[in-house]
């Protein structure tokens, strides 16, 4: 889980750490246990793979990063900075062109 910077203009801004994320997660949990009450079986399915699918992808951006620095450490610096682009051009079109989370 990362934290999360937020900007809500004149009224408020800025930075809500993980641990704070994941205790709201936490307090709300019997809210989202009602609304999978409510879904029903196959909601629920889906949402579960739809967190599994996001930590694999996780998984595998921190994969390319580490691949990226051991190239560079390696001596390779272009080949280095071109998986790096490649791989923050796959998360900017999945985003929408833009991300403002805390990583």
């Amino acid at each position: 889980m990362h934290g999360e910077y937020i900007d809500e203009g004149p009224f408020w801004s800025g930075y809500i750490p993980p641990e704070r994320c994941a205790e709201y997660l936490r307090e709300r949990e019997p809210v989202f246990a009602l609304v999978r009450k409510w879904c029903g079986h196959q909601a629920v399915e889906r949402f579960d793979e739809l967190v599994a699918l996001r930590k694999e992808v996780r998984r595998l951006h921190e994969l390319l990063q580490r691949g990226a620095e051991r190239l560079e450490a390696a001596g390779h610096p272009e080949q280095a900075a071109r998986l790096r682009r490649q791989a923050e051009g796959r998360a900017a079109s999945r985003a929408g062109g833009s991300r403002k989370t805390g990583r």
